[in-house]
């Protein structure tokens, strides 16, 4: 079910992300798989609403630390940066340099 929604939101930009409220995103984010969990987060970015702000972080480092992908964890770095946590983001931001090149394809 997880797949459906996020899909389903991922291809139309005017699903208001607003109606579901955060409790049931993380617990949707808690049942998705990672890759779900990349596009969670990826659709909560782009809308950039500040209540979604702990639905993007949870979505994003449970795909980061899952998948081991170079790019999500990144985002990861970005994401947080962004918060002003620098040093956890330069962590996420040497595990990725550590990675690159190195991803299950």
């Amino acid at each position: 079910m997880s797949d459906v929604l996020v899909q389903h939101a991922a291809r139309d930009k005017s699903v208001p992300g607003h109606i579901i409220g955060e409790p049931t995103w993380l617990l949707l984010i808690e049942q998705a798989t990672p890759e779900a969990c990349r596009q969670i987060a990826d659709v909560a970015y782009e809308q950039r609403q500040e209540h979604q702000a702990p639905i993007t972080e949870r979505a994003i480092r449970k795909a980061a630390a899952t998948t081991g992908h170079a790019g999500t964890m990144s985002n990861v770095g970005v994401l947080l940066q962004k918060q002003g946590e620098d040093g956890e983001a330069e962590e996420w931001y040497r595990k990725a340099a550590a990675t690159e090149g190195q991803e299950p394809s």
